[in-house]
């Protein structure tokens, strides 16, 4: 039985709890404030799945060779009251799985990213325990407020989410545990009279030139109240110019642009592709998704709205038709085409689709629907085909 469920031990969190209780009483979500006073469960299995325990674990090379970071970020955490240790034993009456230590640079910052990978064991890690099917745009904000309005963006300090929602660890979980707690934050700021559109722990709104600087004031009270830390440093305060998920908005000018820098690295990957002659499958599926992104850029859509384990699987055996694209869910037309996704990692009730048009870009190297369509003419497959496939020994495999 879940803590939530039976012993209810509350977690050591500065979540305003009471204030959430109030807010949310006619919230739809009516586990949520549970959850958040007890902890989320991340959907385990431990009869079904464990294995593992027995298996020799070393950390990846991004945790071996830069260990000072490692012991800095384990201090922090521990002083956080987010980890329990160190332990020189099996503390515990079971088995335990041990999963590795990672890490990865950060962007404009010296500092390395520590990431705990629960996906280790060939499927016998903590990921292969859980079950994916239990799970439980700024753009229209702005037409809704007009030209000239004012866009604003708001981050959630990595702490606040600690130890609810364990952001380091790549648990399959995260990500849907995150999108339901920022739920309950926009709910309660629409109920101020604002609008709001959230992903993971990202917030950004716009209001009227009049309203902008009062709705920023707001959403950074409304975190005081839930006890909710921002991250100041990622805060951006009202302007008609603004960059969220990797899409710059411009609401003088009613556009929607790909950042120069993001540009020139895709034209660089692409024209790299130009004299190859051959090439490994991993190099394609990178290409995929480089191109992927690239188009939903440029037809005003968000490139985190779908991600590169949308659209190829992670090995040619672990195709799944329900969370990777297949030839039928895309529908090509004579200069659109609508790419239907049914599983990201925003959606994992099958509470809704992504719909996503690609308009042909005439004469362009990165236009992507003059690919598939070379692609589909060239080697034709079912519908229920992976929708990236490659002809090996007569037989269709998957990219």
């Amino acid at each position: 039985m879940y803590n939530y469920e039976g012993a209810r031990i509350p977690l050591d969190t500065h979540l305003n709890i009471d204030f959430f209780k109030f807010m949310l009483s006619d919230y739809h979500d009516r586990d949520i404030c549970a959850l958040l006073e007890f902890g989320f469960p991340v959907g385990y299995d431990y009869k079904e799945h464990f294995r593992g325990a027995s298996c020799t674990v070393q950390n990846h090379q991004g945790a071996i060779q830069f260990s000072n970071d490692i012991d800095k970020f384990l201090r922090k955490e521990i002083e956080k009251k987010a980890l329990l240790g160190p332990f020189h034993s099996n503390p515990f009456s079971h088995e335990i799985i041990i999963s590795p230590l990672n890490s990865v640079p950060k962007i404009d910052t010296v500092e390395r990213r520590v990431i705990l990978d629960l996906s280790t064991h060939g499927g016998g890690g903590v990921n292969g325990g859980i079950n994916k099917d239990l799970y439980l745009g700024v753009d229209e904000i702005i037409k809704s407020k007009g030209p000239g309005c004012l866009c604003f963006k708001q981050d959630l300090h990595e702490s606040c989410l600690s130890p609810n929602i364990y952001r380091s660890a790549r648990c399959s979980f995260t990500a849907h545990i995150c999108q339901r707690f920022t739920n309950a934050v926009a709910y309660i700021y629409r109920l101020l009279g604002f609008d709001i559109i959230n992903y993971l722990d990202d917030f950004a709104g716009a209001e009227t030139s009049e309203n902008a600087f009062k709705a920023f004031k707001e959403l950074e009270n409304l975190f005081l109240s839930c006890g909710i830390e921002e991250s100041t440093h990622k805060a951006f305060s009202p302007s008609h110019r603004m960059e969220f998920l990797g899409i710059i908005c411009d609401t003088v000018k009613l556009t929607l642009e790909i950042p120069d820098d993001k540009l020139k690295d895709i034209r660089s990957i692409l024209g790299s592709w130009e004299c190859k002659q051959s090439a490994k499958l991993r190099d394609i599926q990178s290409l995929i998704d480089v191109q992927f992104k690239q188009l939903a850029r440029d037809v005003k859509k968000s490139t985190k709205s779908a991600f590169a384990s949308n659209l190829v699987p992670h090995s040619v055996v672990s195709f799944d038709c329900k969370r990777q694209l297949t030839r039928g869910k895309v529908f090509m037309y004579e200069r659109v085409a609508i790419v239907v996704f049914e599983w990201t990692k925003t959606i994992q009730c099958g509470d809704r689709i992504l719909k996503i048009p690609l308009v042909k870009i005439d004469d362009s190297i990165l236009c992507p629907v003059t690919a598939y369509n070379r692609l589909c003419r060239m080697i034709p497959a079912p519908e229920e085909s992976p929708a990236f496939v490659i002809k090996r020994n007569a037989s269709l495999k998957t990219v």
